[in-house]
């Protein structure tokens, strides 16, 4: 996790300078996968609450939507085990 938080640190702070420079070389699927990892984990983007039962409802955890992107850090690692894992089975 400490690299995929550093790859988001770079992307937040540089990211809009190279848009605006090579913003005629993105391509519009290279812009969304980057808005994606921007976006992941951000409460703002989408949350689901849960509430604790057997202490009556005082304690709540909100546990935000991930991208579920291949390239994002955080949920390419997730997409990349499955794959392992699936070409482990297959072979």
């Amino acid at each position: 996790m400490r690299y995929s938080s550093k790859i988001k640190e770079i992307l937040k702070l540089k990211w809009p300078e190279f848009e605006a420079k090579y913003s005629a070389a993105i391509r519009e699927c290279e812009k969304e996968a980057v808005t994606k990892v921007l976006g992941c984990g951000d409460p703002q983007n989408g949350f689901a609450e849960y509430w604790c039962l057997d202490c009556g409802g005082k304690e709540k955890k909100i546990v935000p939507f991930t991208c579920k992107s291949r390239f994002c850090p955080s949920c390419g690692k997730v997409y990349t085990d499955k794959w392992v894992e699936k070409m482990s089975k297959e072979m």
